[in-house]
């Protein structure tokens, strides 16, 4: 059986049009489906000192003709400070990247916790998990306590296949960061 995949023209680039694509119909995801394809956190640290700085990557896995994705992450929770967003890094040279050939076009915006991006040729399958965007956060000087990080619904995080269609996925994945004084935290790291 052959298949075509189409390929996606953008004649004009930028944020604006990069989220209108993502936008542009109303992906229908379940926050907890029975759909083997997931999107995944992971962070480079459970522990975290007060105005220090945490990776998290934002993974995915089990899916098949992507082609298009958005992801946007939500924090909550902590006793007091905030965990705020620095920057969202989208590295096409680093390992294990879903569009690693290098033949998409990716977006970011800090204001509103988003990354996306559309792969211009072929869609990929990605079985094992692979790199959508990696978010990076930093603790406030005051800030103390345990801050969930989770995907953000349907509407802000999903996948779609090359013809544009929304792909099924489990978005329920949360990280907890706990922040402690420096103390602690040496103490923590010591162990």
């Amino acid at each position: 059986m052959n298949t075509v995949k189409k390929t996606i023209k953008l004649e004009t680039i930028g944020l604006s049009v990069l989220v209108a694509t993502f936008l542009g119909g109303l992906p229908v995801l379940a926050g907890v489906t029975e759909s083997q394809t997931r999107i995944l956190l992971t962070a480079d640290r459970p522990i975290l000192r007060a105005g220090g700085h945490i990776a998290i990557d934002v993974l995915v896995a089990d899916v098949e003709d992507l082609q298009t994705f958005q992801v946007t992450l939500d924090v909550e929770g902590g006793k007091r400070g905030s965990l705020e967003l620095a920057q969202i890094v989208i590295d096409e040279s680093r390992p294990g990247y879903v569009f690693g050939r290098g033949n998409a076009l990716d977006a970011t915006s800090v204001k509103t916790r988003e990354a996306g991006a559309v792969q211009l040729t072929d869609s990929v399958d990605v079985a094992e998990p692979g790199l959508l965007a990696t978010f990076l956060f930093r603790a406030s000087r005051d800030a103390a306590g345990t801050f969930t990080v989770s995907l953000a619904g349907s509407k802000h995080t999903f996948l779609r296949d090359a013809d544009a269609l929304a792909i099924e996925c489990r978005t329920d994945s949360t990280l907890h960061v706990t922040i402690v004084d420096r103390a602690k935290a040496r103490k923590a790291d010591r162990q």
